[in-house]
């Protein structure tokens, strides 16, 4: 799926809005940069990005000598972006028409790549006291010794290193594109290949599109896993798909430090899908201990690719338990979890404020262990709900909120 089309989105709990991603030097390398128009660029993380995420672009100079800007009358483009990014996502950045493969892009002031040779700096924080990610000049003849003069003729910021975490090209040309040397190393090894110019393509007059060296072909809005009693439920979201044949579910015990990751289960994908499709998995009887989990995507051509990981501890003290509802609110269909320690006899049903039944959702015998209940309330005024798990041991309540 080199596509990079597969898009994972948030599934239970949500991020909140404080949790953020502090990129640091070299967390990120640019693939391309064009100063034929369109103006454009892209560049692949080399971290996971997860909550919200900021990030600066600009074609203003830097002066290493006196730690500012050359000038501050260049554009600087802010790029954001919401919920989880893995190591390896390409973004590609349509500087001119202010849009972004993932994530949002806003501008300000006249960001215009000169083809007479200019520099893009990527960097978080106030433009007053930058914290440089990472750097690029096409000006030729590298980066320029102290006195930097020019926006165009750009020093190099002391934090970056040149042939590492940033690149200085000798030879001038309009526009360039890494040639996917290298895709499958770890963060040093692929810096130190994109931050060679002889890995490079340049041309001065076409601009290039992007060059599709995306080292993961999925890209994770949000994957989680949470415990339930020696239970641990595993939910993932895609928002579109493209040759998707599954996802190996796999975990390791965190206390076993070189331990071998296991196969759990494999869930089929889509194959190739532009509607959401929902994933939930639960991996039963777990003993006590802290657990790591991911998922193995792979593509029908043999292609695969893992997500970050998410850690979960295990008590492994079973019990009765509902699981908060998801999607909350909705508007047509939920779906609830409920895990019980023993067969016993259960009644889950869905009462409004009043504490009118408003429907049975399941009544009957269940064995121990989890299961999920799909509710379809098409039929249900709109409204606050409240579903109650009854049982011998004792109930249980989540609250519901459908949307009209």
């Amino acid at each position: 799926m080199r596509s990079a089309t597969l898009l994972c989105l948030l599934l239970l709990p949500a991020f909140s809005a404080a949790h953020s991603t502090d990129l640091q030097v070299g967390d990120l390398a640019l693939t391309m940069l064009n100063a034929d128009s369109p103006d454009s660029f892209a560049f692949v993380l080399l971290t996971d990005l997860s909550g919200t995420t900021t990030l600066h672009f600009t074609d203003n100079g830097w002066d290493p000598a006196n730690d500012a800007w050359l000038n501050t009358s260049e554009g600087v483009l802010t790029w954001t972006y919401t919920g989880l990014l893995p190591f390896g996502t390409e973004v590609h950045v349509d500087a001119q028409a202010g849009t972004a493969s993932q994530g949002s892009l806003s501008k300000a002031g006249s960001f215009n790549v000169s083809s007479a040779g200019d520099v893009l700096l990527a960097y978080t924080g106030l433009s007053e006291a930058p914290s440089f990610i990472y750097g690029m000049n096409i000006q030729g003849g590298g980066w320029p010794v102290a006195p930097a003069v020019s926006s165009t003729a750009s020093g190099l910021p002391a934090v970056l290193t040149d042939g590492d975490t940033a690149l200085g090209v000798t030879a001038h040309a309009d526009n360039w594109q890494y040639g996917c040397t290298l895709t499958n190393a770890e963060a040093a090894t692929l810096r130190a290949a994109i931050a060679d110019e002889a890995n490079w393509s340049a041309h001065n007059t076409t601009p290039y599109d992007a060059p599709g060296c995306g080292l993961l072909p999925v890209e994770l809005v949000v994957f989680e896993a949470f415990a339930d009693g020696p239970h641990v439920w595993l939910r993932w979201e895609t928002a579109a798909e493209t040759n998707n044949a599954g996802f190996e579910v796999q975990h390791v015990l965190t206390e076993i430090a070189a331990g071998a990751w296991h196969t759990i289960t494999f869930v089929e994908g889509h194959g190739t899908t532009l509607k959401a499709q929902r994933y939930t998995q639960v991996v039963p009887s777990l003993a006590p201990g802290r657990y790591r989990f991911r998922l193995k995507q792979t593509d029908f051509d043999g292609t695969h690719a893992y997500s970050p990981e998410v850690e979960v501890a295990v008590d492994g003290a079973g019990g009765l338990h509902l699981a908060p509802p998801y999607p909350n609110p909705f508007s047509g269909q939920t779906t609830l979890t409920f895990t019980v320690p023993q067969a016993m006899p259960v009644n889950l049903s869905l009462y409004d404020l009043l504490g009118r039944r408003a429907r049975v959702l399941y009544h009957g015998d269940v064995p121990s262990g989890p299961h999920t209940v799909h509710v379809d309330a098409r039929t249900l005024a709109g409204g606050v709900y409240l579903a109650r798990l009854e049982t011998p041991m004792g109930s249980t309540t989540q609250r519901l909120v459908l949307l009209r």
